[in-house]
């Protein structure tokens, strides 16, 4: 990662050219970069397991005549914030070293099958939130649009580090029988990322600058470690140490298969599953955020 990163800095370096002429900004120019915005971003395995609870229930209710209302969901949109320290290679060309986050906060949702004549229900609850800490070197080519506005593109590398906090809640009643089950799990992991993009900044003074960009950033993670604790109207587990894990389970009552995420500490061999094999939980996306350039000096 290192070499490509030096690589890419190098080879802009190559386009821009040397430092020369008086007046010029020279190389140990420091600032202050903080910033703030929007990020959306997918799930991966994730959001398919949560695209197949909603068609295994729809399919259900299709199936017995039942009433559905809701859905599963987990938290696509949130905050987006960061810092980094950009130093002044040529006039044209900024090395950042920097770090920052992103949030997914708590979101519940539920769905839910029932039919009222016959007393019977079936109910699964989701609360999911994530938080993901990544470090970035970037490098960034500024182009000169007016005495006060610049463009500028920007491409980097980095490490991001991810915390998740997942809750499954299942009910079900038929004939007055009530059973329940609850699941509870924290995972974590690291992983290898890029991003790439672009933005315009305006000069407030020769002390400060605004701007405002946008960017896609690619941070897939595919080793997750999980605790989590099983407990039912009957039965109490302790805490244990597990893996996430991708699958599609079949479902007795449509005899389809459907996407679906479960934890083990070893891979499951069943006819109730078939393409089984370690999670991942992808947080690539957009993100768009406006900030603040202190220059510190020389």
């Amino acid at each position: 990662m290192r070499t490509i990163a030096c690589g890419i800095i190098l080879a802009i370096g190559q386009l821009v050219g040397p430092v020369t002429g008086a007046g010029q900004v020279p190389p140990e120019t420091f600032s202050l970069k903080i910033s703030a915005g929007y990020s959306r971003a997918g799930w991966g395995d994730m959001n398919k397991a949560e695209e197949g609870h909603n068609a295994r229930f729809e399919d259900l209710a299709r199936l017995w005549g039942f009433a559905r209302t809701g859905e599963v969901a987990l938290p696509h949109e949130g905050l987006d914030f960061g810092a980094e320290i950009l130093v002044r290679i040529t006039p044209r060309l900024d090395v950042g070293l920097g770090g920052g986050g992103f949030i997914r906060p708590i979101k519940e949702s539920e769905i839910t099958i029932s039919q009222a004549l016959g007393g019977a229900r079936s109910l699964l609850r989701w609360t999911a939130s994530a938080t993901v800490i990544p470090l970035t070197l970037n490098a960034y080519y500024r182009v000169p649009l007016s005495s006060r506005i610049s463009g500028f593109l920007k491409g980097g590398l980095g490490c991001a580090f991810a915390r998740l906090k997942l809750t499954s809640y299942r009910e079900s009643e038929l004939l007055g029988i009530q059973t329940w089950s609850r699941q509870e799990g924290r995972g974590w992991d690291y992983a290898a990322g890029f991003q790439a993009g672009l933005g315009l900044e305006y000069e407030i003074s020769k002390a400060l600058s605004c701007f405002f960009e946008g960017a896609w950033r690619f941070a897939n993670f595919k080793n997750w470690t999980f605790e989590y604790t099983y407990t039912a109207a009957t039965d109490s587990d302790v805490l244990r140490t597990a893996s996430g894990w991708a699958t599609e389970q079949l479902s007795p009552d449509t005899g389809e298969y459907y996407p679906a995420f479960f934890y083990s500490d070893h891979v499951v061999e069943s006819g109730s599953f078939r393409n089984v094999r370690k999670a991942e939980i992808d947080f690539s996306g957009w993100n768009l955020q406006a900030g603040l350039r202190i220059k510190l000096g020389r």
